[in-house]
């Protein structure tokens, strides 16, 4: 049975109404995730320059984790280097599996915290952060 704290407030409204969500008119790439074990499946949408993340937005549909995993990433990314997100993911995971983190504890990933209790709904949280991360590297 899973518990009622994994869906907090904040992850229903990310879900209902997702940050970042459409399809950006100018896209450097279009990157897509699946995850046939769920079903999860978007669409990434990212305009890069320099080395830095100008704009990101997504399309599709999933779980609730998913979706408000890949609202609140799309917001946090924007300005950030390249190099400097693929550092954020393996600090994001290695949250995800423990529940710890001074980057991601105290900020809007928070709503995260408990989702080392549900071991498969990891992989929910981090299919946009890997899908992203793959894809540029």
């Amino acid at each position: 049975m899973q518990n009622i704290n994994l869906y907090q407030k904040k992850l229903l409204q990310h879900n209902n109404k997702p940050k970042n969500f459409g399809i950006l008119k100018n896209p450097t790439f279009i990157f897509e995730a699946f995850n046939p074990l769920c079903g999860d499946h978007y669409k990434f949408y990212i305009e890069i320059h320099n080395n830095s993340f100008i704009d990101v937005s997504f399309t599709g549909d999933g779980c609730i984790i998913s979706k408000a995993s890949a609202s609140i990433m799309t917001n946090y990314i924007k300005g950030l280097k390249k190099n400097d997100f693929m550092n954020k993911v393996l600090n994001f995971k290695k949250f995800l599996k423990t529940g710890k983190s001074t980057e991601f504890k105290d900020s809007e990933f928070s709503v995260f915290s408990d989702i080392y209790k549900y071991p498969p709904r990891i992989k929910c949280s981090i299919l946009p952060w890997e899908t992203i991360h793959n894809s540029i590297k």
